[in-house]
């Protein structure tokens, strides 16, 4: 089931470039993340996922930054923070991940 509060707090911390934490799949460890894009599963449009940098994973301390996806539906405790991340411009929604639709996409600020 999707979250639309999630979501839209998701789609705010996209447009304003926000660093986001947040807990996933019932999880004790925190997640710090840049999110850049929301769009619809290409596995199955029903499903919406986040796609951007995930630079801190408390349950893997040492694990350098990496693009990660994940489904809205098993984020929580979300908390946009005051962090404002830089826009990576490599970033491409040309991608065929992005194929069933995209909901927000990061723009340059």
């Amino acid at each position: 089931m999707i979250n639309y509060v999630i979501q839209n707090q998701l789609e705010d911390a996209i447009k304003k470039h926000k660093v986001v934490t947040f807990r996933y799949n019932n999880e004790f460890f925190d997640r710090t993340f840049e999110p850049y894009v929301i769009y619809h599963s290409p596995a199955d449009s029903n499903r919406i996922l986040v796609g951007g940098v995930q630079t801190k994973n408390d349950s893997k301390p040492f694990d350098p930054p990496t693009f990660h996806k994940f489904d809205i539906e098993f984020v929580s405790l979300l908390i946009i923070t005051k962090n404002v991340f830089k826009y990576n411009v490599g970033f491409s929604t040309l991608d065929k991940e992005y194929r069933n639709g995209i909901i927000a996409r990061i723009q340059p600020i």
